[in-house]
Order: C-alpha cells, then structure tokens, then sequence
C-alpha cells in the first residue's frame, strides 16, 4: 500500500478531482453527509461518493502537510 501512494504522490488531489467532473458519477456530497449515507447503507453510489471524498481529503491532507515541510 506505501508503494500505490509513493506513486500516487503529488497527484491523489487531482485523481479525486477529475473524478468529480464525471457527471455520470453523479453530484457529490461533503465528506462528512458521504460518511453518514455510507453507514445508513444504500446502493453503490453511495459507497462510490464516499470513496472519492475520503481520496479528495487524504490527497489535500497530504498537499497540506507536504507544504508544512517545505517551510521549515
């Protein structure tokens, strides 16, 4: 697993990004209303909102910390 986001590096952000463009994907919620469908079940759309925002949050998290670092 620390091999596919050594690969991914820099790019998580834009992967989740271009996904959101997709409209057959549909219109995507925040992260917190993707987590709270995911757990009250659903069809595979849900499962699929909720993978593209825990992606958009670890791929801005990591930017974040990436850009941390760079100042000190």
């Amino acid at each position: 697993m620390g091999k596919l986001f050594e690969f991914l590096n820099g790019w998580k952000t834009i992967l989740a990004y271009i996904l959101m463009q997709i409209p057959d994907l549909g219109n995507f919620p925040g992260l917190m209303t993707a987590i709270q469908n995911a757990l009250a079940g659903g069809n595979r759309q849900v499962y699929i909102e909720l993978a593209i925002q825990i992606l958009l949050a670890v791929g801005v998290s990591h930017r974040v910390v990436k850009n941390i670092n760079k100042e000190k």
